[in-house]
């Protein structure tokens, strides 16, 4: 009797959301900014959080919209926003407690 595929054998060939144990978790991913910044909707969730790795650390916002256009739009300027920051000197590179806390 054959055994059915594991979650790593379907991360593995990339069809992930076909394995029952995945089905929940499988999350819908778009591009914006060339591919700078990554738009994705959790399956627990129908708002969308936005992603990018920049200067060596991942940075996660949520949208706070369950439009994508709006996202998109979002997204766009929050990357942007990051990459402004940096320029002169005022973006946060570690989350201080203050930050966790408040």
């Amino acid at each position: 009797m054959r055994q059915r595929p594991t979650i790593r054998e379907h991360l593995l060939r990339g069809n992930a959301a076909s394995h029952p144990d995945c089905r929940a978790t499988a999350m819908t991913s778009h591009s914006v900014l060339g591919d700078k910044v990554r738009v994705y909707r959790r399956a627990n969730s129908s708002l969308w959080q936005c992603s990018t790795y920049l200067y060596g650390k991942e940075w996660r916002v949520s949208s706070k919209t369950d439009s994508l256009a709006l996202a998109k739009e979002f997204a766009e300027d929050w990357y942007l926003e990051l990459r402004g920051k940096s320029r002169i000197g005022q973006l946060k590179m570690e989350r201080t407690f203050a930050d966790s806390a408040g």
